[in-house]
């Protein structure tokens, strides 16, 4: 027979996920309407293309994990089962996401009590960031999900006194580790929280070895959950890299000089997946003085954070104390995408419904009410510490406190759960306890991130949406929005770029040329103070892009200057050195147009396009032997190389005196 509290949860779910899924579906709905839901930017295009790698059947990448495997393998998974639709895939998430809301609802319920558990539900049915990141094509929602079933199983675990249930416990924090790397952190807390609980009412108390066997299995669940990307690691890159090698990485990026507790990339300019890896690896050998491999990269950052510790231990902690506070602050920290900036497209995120600012607070009062602590609480206590300080030490996103919220969500359950109470009671003077305490907590969540010298504006999301307008073909509303995005900061380089290359696109030459001189005096300027705004390779590119523009505008001497600081700026390249050579020629300075060519090929000594330049010097020189052996040359490579350029080729190789 059905136990008589299963018609009461069914009937709580009844309504519990419906409102759920009318959030969810209104959302995706009003989504679908903005370029947000056609495009993929960053995190999302880079999680799709390695979906689409594992659609295609490319199981194993090139190095060890720099990034958590689970969620684009899936990905890829779902893409060969279903295709790439976006959409579908948002779908996904908000499935998923019903899946979150009703497991609060059960932990809470089982926990702290029917009231406690239906306020959580509702919470999670109607949470902000919840909608927010289950519309993206991200991590977020299945972390989040695995987060609950890892809570869930925990608690079968505790409760059963045998010791299967804590293998599929350690399976799912293992499986969770996969999608959050930071999840490993739970494993010390867990040990502590089994370690030293007393049994619940009525209940002996298992003895050592016994609890020691648990520890055991969960070690071991975890372990073989995350085996697969273990051997993954070790077949390619040779080393014993439990999950991914990022860890470092992201401890400097947090622990730093001039650190603020937010993310800023290695190298300016360069903040996508495709670069993040590659550039802690480049910018950590080029610091050891030789080439480090991906775990050596790993503890050089640990090493680098910690040497900022023990050399400013003062700032060190006050940056702790910061990120602590922004770790638990109302402002959603922005990634690529600004909440408040997308609530400005989406009307749904912009009803009164439960956010981090309000819920926190009480989360906060039903943690301290929950004490003493029962068993089942007790673990949840553990795992908010355990969570928050997986966030903190590292760098502060709202995504990445996003695991946070489930906990949150059933404290604040809890504490809402007791102010009823005490409201049917009529404890007036608990009542006014518990309000004189969220005051300070409210307070505190809500201190201004000012405060900690962060000032969180618009140009990230106004360049983020030209870039996907420009998808869109609608290159005004882009080039306006890059203009928006310059004009709150002139350091947003890359819109820039993006204004100055639309300009010339249609043909306002002069306009893109004033906005490049611009641009270019403006990251001189803060070169000069100190400030890296730009990678050297994009700098490079637009002074190489000023110089062509300067001597359409008959400016060759300021277009000179360009070419030779953009081959500076580019020393593999040899493009900068083919103009400032034609540049040189077009002024009637043909030696030393010849010895701009000359360095060109000693970068690159059979680029088809430096010799075509070159013999045609030597041909204005009469020296023919010469131009006829460079074209010669030339020719060999350019059917590889710049095929559009053979025929030319050809064409002036007959033409030369005494070819046949």
């Amino acid at each position: 027979m059905p136990h008589p509290s299963d018609g009461g949860r069914r009937a709580d779910l009844a309504w519990l996920l419906p409102l759920a899924a009318a959030a969810r579906i209104v959302y995706l709905i009003q989504l679908s309407a903005t370029p947000l839901a056609r495009h993929l930017l960053v995190d999302e295009q880079g999680y799709h293309l390695w979906a689409r790698s594992v659609a295609a059947g490319e199981l194993l990448r090139p190095e060890p994990f720099y990034q958590a495997p689970l969620y684009p393998y899936l990905l890829g998974g779902w893409y060969a089962l279903f295709g790439e639709g976006h959409n579908l895939v948002r779908v996904l998430h908000a499935c998923l996401g019903l899946l979150s809301v009703a497991l609060l609802y059960l932990i809470g319920r089982k926990v702290f009590g029917r009231t406690a558990g239906r306020l959580a539900g509702l919470g999670g049915a109607l949470y902000l960031p919840f909608l927010f990141y289950e519309g993206q094509v991200l991590k977020a929602s299945l972390a989040l999900l695995a987060t609950l079933v890892l809570v869930w199983l925990l608690l079968r675990a505790a409760g059963s006194g045998r010791g299967m249930p804590w293998l599929h416990a350690g399976l799912g924090l293992g499986t969770l580790a996969l999608l959050r790397g930071n999840a490993l952190m739970y494993l010390p807390f867990l040990i502590v929280w089994h370690l030293a609980r007393k049994p619940d009412e009525g209940q002996q108390a298992r003895p050592w070895t016994r609890r020691g066997r648990d520890l055991g299995l969960l070690l071991a669940g975890t372990l073989l959950a995350v085996s697969p990307a273990t051997l993954h690691n070790l077949s390619v890159g040779g080393e014993l890299i439990l999950t991914t090698y990022q860890g470092g990485t992201n401890f400097y990026i947090g622990n730093h000089p001039g650190a603020l507790g937010v993310y800023m990339p290695i190298r300016q300019g360069r903040e996508t997946p495709a670069f993040e890896g590659r550039d802690a690896t480049l910018e950590a050998s080029q610091r050891s003085g030789r080439q480090l491999s991906p775990a050596e990269v790993s503890r050089f950052w640990f090493r680098e954070g910690l040497r900022f510790a023990r050399q400013q231990p003062g700032e060190f902690l006050r940056l702790q104390g910061v990120k602590l506070l922004l770790t638990w602050n109302a402002r959603e920290v922005p990634d690529v995408w600004d909440l408040e900036f997308v609530a400005r497209m989406v009307p749904a995120l912009r009803w009164w419904l439960p956010t981090f600012g309000w819920l926190a607070p009480l989360g906060l009062l039903g943690l301290g009410l929950a004490t003493p602590w029962s068993r089942d609480a007790g673990m949840l206590a553990l795992l908010t510490l355990a969570t928050t300080l997986s966030v903190s030490p590292f760098y502060v996103f709202a995504r990445y406190r996003l695991p946070l919220a489930p906990l949150v969500l059933l404290f604040s359950g809890y504490a809402l759960q007791r102010g009823l109470a005490a409201l049917r009671r009529r404890h007036w003077v608990g009542l006014a306890a518990g309000s004189a305490a969220l005051l300070p907590l409210f307070l505190v969540v809500h201190v201004p991130v000012s405060w900690f010298g962060l000032v969180f504006t618009d140009e990230v999301g106004h360049q983020n949406l030209g870039f996907l307008l420009l998808e869109e073909g609608e290159t005004a509303r882009a080039e306006e929005e890059f203009t928006r995005a310059i004009a709150i900061n002139p350091d947003l380089t890359n819109a820039g770029l993006m204004q100055v290359q639309l300009r010339s696109e249609r043909g306002d030459h002069q306009a893109a040329q004033r906005s490049l001189q611009e641009l270019l005096r403006h990251v001189e300027r803060r070169h000069a103070e100190g400030a890296v705004i730009i990678d050297p390779m994009a700098e490079g590119g637009a002074r190489l892009q000023l110089g062509r523009l300067q001597r359409r505008f008959e400016q060759p001497e300021h277009a000179i200057q360009q070419f030779r600081r953009a081959a500076d700026l580019l020393p593999g390249q040899v493009t900068p050195l083919i103009e400032l050579g034609i540049t040189l020629r077009t002024m009637g300075q043909s030696e030393q147009a010849r010895a701009a060519y000359l360095e060109a090929l000693q970068r690159d000594p059979e680029d088809p396009l430096t010799l075509f330049n070159l013999a045609n010097v030597e041909r204005d020189a009469g020296d023919t032997r010469a131009a006829a052996t460079r074209l010669q040359s030339a020719l060999r490579s350019c059917g590889v190389r710049r095929p559009e350029l053979c025929d030319e080729i050809r064409s002036r190789l007959q033409a030369l005196p005494g070819s046949s």
